[in-house]
């Protein structure tokens, strides 16, 4: 068996294994992020460090970069659009409706993050480090943008476009992983957030992702096809009635 077709099979079972409840769902990825940010709290700003001194030099521009191909009209209207246009060149139905899950699960993931932001009030790493501000330090509410570290709205984004395309196509699975590890890389490098910002927001992005195909995939439920069995069973005709001189025959056929 090939390395990709492991990959493959490891995300569709994952994906198979969320199949619960919505009350287990939720409860499952509560847990994770209540225990995660638990486990990584005191490390966290020592893995923000360690993360940008181990960054190359000159990649001030690779962060940069990501932080413009990160935003919202880049990744949602320019993704939708190449999507959608690829679509209906080919007239395939099924890739309009995976436009449309990476339409919808961008959207919700970027109006997501700008809720939690000012409830959360996370100071910003540049703004620990210029102020000396401790990362705990939450002040909400508050719409000053200086306070807007968690979660990473780049990175939440991204991995919500990037699953949509991982589940609709799986073997793109292992670009995509790539890509969102590097947008929540450069968001760290670039001292915007730290790692349990990066962490959550792409543990939100695919829980829209996921919350979005599957609510397209049950609203437009293709017809049931039928089957090569069903077209191989012989078709079954009611017996002739018996010849006679209209005797045994219904009263209907004999008006």
């Amino acid at each position: 068996m090939s390395l990709k077709r492991d990959w493959k099979l490891v995300w569709l079972s994952t994906l198979h294994s969320f199949r619960m409840s919505p009350r287990g769902f939720w409860l499952v990825w509560a847990v994770f992020l209540i225990v995660s940010a638990a486990i990584l709290a005191p490390f966290d700003f020592v893995l923000f460090e360690k993360i940008r001194a181990g960054s190359p030099q000159g990649s001030r521009h690779l962060t940069d970069f990501f932080a413009q191909a990160g935003k919202f009209e880049y990744i949602n209207l320019i993704g939708t659009i190449l999507l959608m246009g690829l679509a209906y060149a080919t007239n395939n139905r099924w890739m309009r409706r995976v436009a449309m899950s990476f339409f919808l699960a961008s959207a919700l993931a970027g109006i997501s993050v700008q809720v939690v932001k000012p409830l959360v009030g996370r100071p910003r790493p540049s703004q620990c480090l210029d102020e000396k501000i401790d990362p705990f330090e939450f002040r909400a509410p508050t719409f000053k943008r200086r306070f807007h570290s968690y979660p990473s709205g780049h990175t939440t984004t991204t991995v919500a476009a990037c699953s949509v395309v991982a589940i609709a196509f799986p073997r793109l699975l292992v670009p995509c992983v790539i890509l969102g590890l590097a947008m929540a890389w450069a968001r760290i490098a670039g001292i915007s957030h730290f790692p349990t910002d990066t962490l959550h927001g792409a543990v939100i992005g695919f829980l829209c992702a996921y919350l979005c195909t599957r609510w397209l995939k049950k609203r437009h439920r293709p017809p049931q096809r039928e089957t090569q069995a069903m077209r191989c069973q012989p078709i079954r005709r009611k017996p002739a009635p018996p010849p006679g001189d209209g005797e045994n025959q219904s009263p209907d056929l004999l008006t």
